[in-house]
């Protein structure tokens, strides 16, 4: 596609999660499924990460992200949500 066609995807009019960030980055950080049982299953499955470069696609506020860059990786995020990359939290130790 052209430059001069792309757009911003930090527009609201292509992106909902822009408008609902705050509540999906509460909810993705503690729910069963993402807090318990997601994110701690797929850095089981990533091993020892210490010095890999990774990306995190799709990233979304990046407790994934955080995890794995506090486990030594070094790790670039995207996501196509200009609110959810905002939301990011703190610095925190993966358990």
């Amino acid at each position: 596609m052209p430059e001069e066609h792309i757009e911003a995807s930090s527009s609201s009019r292509f992106n909902d999660y822009d408008r609902i960030a705050e509540g999906y980055t509460a909810e993705n950080e503690t729910s069963l499924m993402h807090a318990y049982h997601a994110r701690p299953a797929m850095l089981e499955l990533t091993g020892d990460v210490t010095g890999r470069r990774i990306l995190d696609s799709g990233r979304g506020s990046g407790p994934l992200f955080s995890a794995l860059r506090d486990r030594g990786a070094l790790v670039t995020g995207v996501d196509a949500s200009a609110g959810l990359l905002r939301g990011e939290r703190p610095a925190r130790r993966a358990g």
